[in-house]
């Protein structure tokens, strides 16, 4: 193996680094995401049981404040961080050729449920805006119906009975349409419910998955280590390797330098006694 080679060797190990480092940032941030829909889902909760009180003997101005001044305003916290970390892994793992599948599955998985989260917080937004001005309008119409009723006094006992019993009839109506709009609120809050213990199930199979891919990456990582450990072996090796093969030759050469004095020195020693014999 020659010194270009260990570089190339060294080149693909430096990149291979580099792909894991990404990896293992895209993982942190993923997992990061996770966390933050798990408790922007259960902020969701939250605000959804807060809603379903307008209306009920538990309404009032301090349950209107904590839904304004509070829930309302952490859960935009939440939701403006996850549209920053999902356009960030977004971004991420569109410049990074070395993204593995699972990081691509868990960045879809996230990004899914985000949308249905903050669908789901929309649509409580909305419906908390309706049902509080419906609210206050019923109010503004009940106190008119009494002030009007306290003014329009009848004389006669038979026309007395009468608004009697058309305000009973207005009042079971209401109570009626009342009790079928908390019913129909609890079924939308049941389903809302099955639908955030699904999104919940789903954040922890992602934490459970960036777990073993956290794992995955420090086995890697050791890995990345021992293999410079051993291109360095390596080199210093092919360095030592070098070096005896240096040594060698320069034996090589004085071997043959002398082989070619002690064979000239023969052939002068044969010439001279061949002169003497013949001579």
């Amino acid at each position: 193996m020659s010194f270009l080679d260990i570089d190339v060797e060294a080149q693909k190990g430096a990149v291979f680094q580099n792909a894991n480092e990404e990896r293992s940032k895209v993982s942190l941030i993923i997992g990061k995401a996770s966390n933050l829909l798990s408790d922007f889902a259960s902020g969701v909760s939250n605000l959804e049981r807060l809603v379903d009180q307008l209306g009920t003997k538990r309404d009032g101005k301090q349950l209107r404040q904590t839904i304004e001044s509070a829930r309302l305003v952490e859960l935009n916290e939440y939701k403006q961080q996850l549209e920053h970390l999902t356009n960030d892994i977004s971004h991420l793992i569109a410049n990074n050729s070395q993204t593995s599948i699972e990081d691509k599955f868990s960045e879809e998985k996230v990004r899914k449920e985000f949308e249905s989260v903050n669908n789901n917080f929309n649509i409580l937004k909305r419906q908390y805006n309706e049902r509080k001005n419906s609210v206050i309008i019923n109010d503004r119409i009940s106190n008119q119906e009494a002030l009007d009723s306290e003014e329009n006094i009848p004389s006669s006992s038979a026309t007395e009975n009468t608004p009697l019993i058309q305000r009973q009839q207005q009042q079971q109506n209401q109570y009626t349409i009342t009790q079928q709009e908390l019913d129909l609120h609890s079924v939308l809050a049941e389903e809302r419910a099955e639908e955030i213990k699904k999104i919940h199930g789903g954040v922890e199979e992602i934490n459970s998955i960036y777990k073993q891919l956290g794992y995955l990456v420090q086995q890697q990582g050791g890995q990345v280590d021992t293999v410079e450990n051993n291109m360095s072996n390596l080199a210093n090796h092919t360095q030592n390797a070098a070096q005896e093969l240096v040594k060698a030759d320069n034996y090589q050469k004085q071997k043959r330098k002398w082989s070619c004095i002690i064979l000239i020195v023969l052939v002068i020693v044969v010439l001279i006694a061949v002169l003497a014999i013949f001579s």
